[in-house]
């Protein structure tokens, strides 16, 4: 959700009391206090959640990116929003909860229906479940908290080869990498493939014989985060 009021104001006397009558234990980023960036520490709150409540009112481009990195994992979410307007049309078959704060009773009606919907969001038949077909969950999960953890210049590296739809050569990374040395880009080469988020292939021979290789997502990756 948004930060500041009135959402501020919002999370306190409607959400944090509907969730625990749900018997869940709220948590809010800015609860979450440890050193380093702070946007680990969303990503890792996200990672362990059993259930995810999005406030969408106002189109927070912050809360789409949390949002969609939820459904990358294939989160249960419950989606907010004071207008169906704020749900785009990508996500309405999903199950969502409108409200109007025009409404005399509007704040207790929607604590009754954030504890009624969390209570069974987690069901089988709830829309609120985002399952993509043929997708372990365990390896998904694995591959998030791979991607998470990885350094700047791993996420660069990273960055390029998803760029690229064919694959990057280990020549292209060279050239893209050029301050970088040989020995370090094949660590980070490496270290990225031992984490499952990238595999090679034979592309060609060096000099001295040995092999090149083309790198590109592995096929879990591409499942998972396209």
């Amino acid at each position: 959700m948004p930060f500041g009021n009135p959402f501020d104001k919002y999370y306190e006397k409607i959400y944090r009391p509907a969730i625990v009558d749900a018997g869940l234990e709220p948590r809010r980023a800015d609860e979450i206090f440890t050193p380093g960036p702070f946007m680990r520490d969303v990503v890792q709150g996200i990672i362990k959640s059993s259930v995810i409540l999005a406030e969408l009112t106002g189109r927070n481009a912050n809360v789409f990116y949390e949002l969609g990195f939820c459904h990358a994992l294939q989160k249960t979410a419950v989606l907010i929003a004071q207008s169906e307007e704020d749900i785009p049309s990508d996500l309405t078959a999903l199950k969502f909860i409108t409200y109007n704060t025009a409404d005399p009773d509007w704040s207790k009606d929607l604590q009754s229906s954030v504890t009624n919907t969390l209570r069974s969001a987690d069901n089988e038949e709830s829309s609120s479940r985002f399952r993509l077909p043929g997708i372990d969950d365990r390896e998904t999960t694995e591959l998030a908290r791979s991607l998470a953890g990885l350094s700047p210049m791993q996420k660069r590296v990273f960055d390029r080869i998803k760029s690229e739809p064919d694959g990057a050569s280990h020549d292209a990374l060279e050239n893209a990498f050029g301050s970088m040395p040989h020995s370090e880009l094949f660590y980070r080469l490496e270290t990225l493939r031992l984490t499952g988020l990238i595999e090679s292939k034979s592309h060609g021979l060096w000099p001295d014989g040995n092999a090149k290789y083309l790198w590109q997502l592995s096929t879990k990756a591409k499942k998972t985060i396209g």
